[in-house]
């Protein structure tokens, strides 16, 4: 029963996290194409973004996903989101 209730937590904050991600990005003041705010804002963002690709090469270089390694990178998520 926790396990189902672990994921399922997991699985929420990981949406929230998905939409925060994606607000931050597309909402830049001045511009209005989508691809190119989304690529200023990786720009804007890269350390953040190159230790979470870090994180996520880990992952699945070791093939497996647990609890807490998915909870490390939930955690790398929010602070690129600011949360």
């Amino acid at each position: 029963h926790w396990q189902s209730v672990a994921r399922g937590s997991l699985r929420e904050d990981l949406f929230r996290l998905h939409r925060a991600l994606s607000e931050n990005a597309l909402t830049s003041k001045g511009k209005k194409d989508p691809i190119r705010l989304t690529l200023g804002w990786l720009s804007a963002h890269q350390r953040g973004v190159d230790h979470f690709r870090g994180i996520a090469s880990d992952i699945q270089a070791a093939g497996s996903m647990d609890f807490p390694t998915l909870s490390v990178a939930l955690q790398s998520l929010r602070r690129l989101a600011g949360i």
